[in-house]
């Protein structure tokens, strides 16, 4: 690695991530976790200082997850979308990755290979689209960047969203979709809960799903253009598909659960409003049980206490609500409600 220790010059996360040789995504990680520094110019922009950021690695030695290596490129190839029948392009990947076709790794990654990419070829509205996978460590990465509208902002203009966020929102949920005649709505969702981390990149920001952590997080991405999708499957240790689907189907193997991420119903971690509340709640109406993940939240308001375990669920008997993974504030305020106390 040679970076130029000498240079004050302010710089943006692209030049950042060539001189570390990490990407992008692990640079804005880094800074996000203070390991190096960074700061913002008045227009929001993320800058560094190379001298600064070259003292913080070396003095460091900032150790940095899996994904985020170079690692050895298995395959690289621009495709053109029209057309394009996502199992022809796979023929051509499953023979580079040296994945063994019965074991679970294999099944995992063809899984979320061919729904990703699908998802380009019929919504994405664009021309092509570049596939890439690499050998980092014992993981097996891929990545699928198409040119088109992007997807929280496609999801956000035809589900008629207050904003990009909220897209993100809705795909924790699963079974949202638009183009319910010929898709359920599912592949993201269970795309991202099958491999070891997962992420997609579109319209300024990033969703990050990390198994590994049981965490998932949304931040700010460059990717301005198009849907950028990153998946991390282990050689070993990937889990099978099947059993990833018996988490959330009933025994008519109907999608009747969900796990929804609380904390991304909103920026920060306070959730006191009714309309974060409703924002939460909608379309899961769908579903006979409903996990109402809480990690990562530190306090809850009693309006929107009130608004989910009194208001949507007496409108909603059907649907059952298991709130998990809650800090001693969150189960107080919870356990406060005189509804949520008797069920």
């Amino acid at each position: 690695m040679s970076v130029d220790s000498t240079s004050s010059k302010l710089v943006r996360i692209g030049a950042v991530a060539q001189a570390l040789g990490v990407s992008e995504s692990w640079v804005r990680w880094l800074a996000d976790a203070g390991e190096i520094p960074s700061s913002r110019t008045s227009g929001g922009h993320r800058v560094f200082d190379m001298t600064d950021v070259f003292v913080e690695w070396e003095r460091r030695t900032v150790a940095l997850p899996p994904a985020a290596e170079i690692g050895r490129e298995l395959f690289r190839e621009r495709v053109s979308l029209a057309g394009l029948e996502e199992h022809v392009v796979w023929r051509r990947v499953s023979d580079a990755t040296g994945l063994v076709p019965d074991k679970p790794a294999y099944g995992v990654f063809y899984y979320v290979f061919t729904e990703m990419l699908n998802n380009a070829i019929d919504h994405s509205g664009g021309v092509s689209a570049s596939v890439e996978v690499r050998a980092r460590g014992e993981d097996v990465v891929a990545t699928i960047a198409d040119d088109g509208v992007g997807i929280f902002e496609h999801l956000r203009a035809h589900l008629d969203l207050p904003d990009d966020q909220a897209a993100i929102l809705e795909l924790t949920k699963g079974k949202r979709t638009t183009d319910p005649d010929h898709h359920t709505g599912e592949g993201i969702f269970f795309s991202s809960r099958a491999v070891a981390v997962f992420s997609l990149e579109a319209n300024g920001l990033t969703w990050v799903v990390d198994n590994r952590r049981g965490d998932q997080a949304v931040g700010e991405s460059d990717t301005l253009v198009g849907t950028k999708a990153t998946f991390v499957v282990p050689r070993a240790g990937a889990r099978l598909v099947e059993d990833v689907f018996a988490e959330f189907v009933d025994e008519d193997f109907r999608f009747s659960k969900t796990r929804p991420s609380v904390k991304l119903a909103e920026i920060g971690t306070d959730f006191v409003s009714r309309s974060e509340a409703k924002r939460l709640m909608a379309g899961l109406e769908k579903f006979e049980e409903v996990e109402l993940d809480f990690a990562g939240v530190t306090r809850v308001g009693q309006g929107f206490v009130d608004e989910v375990f009194r208001v949507w669920q007496k409108t909603h008997p059907d649907t059952r609500l298991v709130p998990v993974r809650m800090v001693e504030p969150v189960e107080f305020m919870l356990r406060r409600s005189a509804e949520f106390g008797t069920r």
